[in-house]
């Protein structure tokens, strides 16, 4: 792999259009028009759309880290010219949405890619991914590796996503509390509309939903940016309010079969297929039983007897 300096970066031609910015981050971001931002050491890389994937390897060396891991070679990696530090971005042929009302499958399997990059080049699980170093700034030393953008399918093709899945720390990793915050902020608001329907508007059942999220939000060690919780509950909110109904429900039981117990029945479905959801996600049972409140017990019974 040949690698060399360069002064111009035709890939940053997706960033925000007012992305956040800084030159010390002490002192805290700003939001700026991107003409501005891209004078600034550090800069917002993805909004609402994830068109880059970096990783911060805080080590000497860290330039060479994806050799090390023999994974895919970054499209950039950006130096500190100090301490060797570095920050290696992929760039995806095509962006994937951090929002449920896009594809909530593809969210899933970005996360559990970034978080088999993060485990595999040994880079910082607590990387917020909020900035990165900019490219285009002399402070940093730039290569540019290639100009091939990746499909999520080809930068798997370097690990092995099964391990990552039971690792407690993929929710905290990038966009796996993107996927975590919307699984367990839906489930919530899927058993506690039925409650806000009788007297309450559907403006303080989006406020109950975004409350629910923030709580679970501040339980990250680095949480998502508050426009991003925002956005989520506000979909989740309208979703839940128009699809679930009192008929939707009675089409839920009448199509797995309740004939007693209506009540509890119900329940008991719409847990089982939580747990296969939250599976199928890549939570481990322990996991899954934390967020639906069940006991691991209950977790393997529902996910065995599909």
């Amino acid at each position: 792999m040949i690698y060399s300096n360069m002064t111009n970066c035709q890939y940053l031609n997706k960033l925000p259009v007012k992305p956040y910015c800084c030159d010390d981050l002490k002192t805290g971001l700003k939001i700026r028009p991107l003409s501005t931002a891209l004078k600034f050491r550090y800069i917002q890389l993805n909004h609402l759309v994830v068109n880059y994937l970096t990783f911060d390897i805080d080590r000497p060396g860290a330039a060479l880290a994806h050799e090390d891991a023999n994974v895919a070679a970054p499209n950039l990696i950006v130096i500190n010219k100090e301490n060797q530090h570095a920050h290696l971005i992929y760039k995806l042929e095509k962006g994937v949405s951090k929002f449920p009302d896009s594809s909530l499958k593809a969210l899933r399997y970005l996360a559990a890619v970034e978080a088999a990059y993060t485990l595999k080049l040994g880079a910082d699980f607590g990387y917020a991914g909020l900035i990165a170093k900019n490219p285009i700034n002399p402070f940093w030393q730039t290569w540019y590796v290639h100009n091939n953008l990746y499909t999520l399918d080809e930068l798997a093709d370097y690990v092995e996503l099964e391990k990552v899945r039971t690792c407690k720390q993929e929710v905290e990793i990038g966009v796996g509390r993107n996927v975590y915050i919307f699984d367990s902020g839906r489930f919530w608001a899927y058993e506690t509309v039925r409650d806000y329907r009788h007297d309450k508007t559907y403006q303080e059942f989006t406020k109950a939903v975004y409350s629910h999220l923030a709580s679970l939000n501040s339980l990250f060690i680095n949480p998502l940016p508050l426009n991003e919780v925002i956005s989520t509950a506000k979909s989740i909110s309208k979703w839940t309010w128009q699809h679930f109904t009192h008929e939707a429900f009675s089409s839920i039981q009448s199509k797995r079969g309740i004939m007693s117990g209506e009540k509890r029945a119900l329940i008991s479905n719409e847990k089982k297929q939580q747990a296969i959801d939250l599976k199928n996600a890549g939570y481990c049972n322990t996991k899954i039983a934390e967020i639906l409140k069940i006991s691991r017990r209950q977790v393997y019974n529902y996910i065995n007897l599909i």
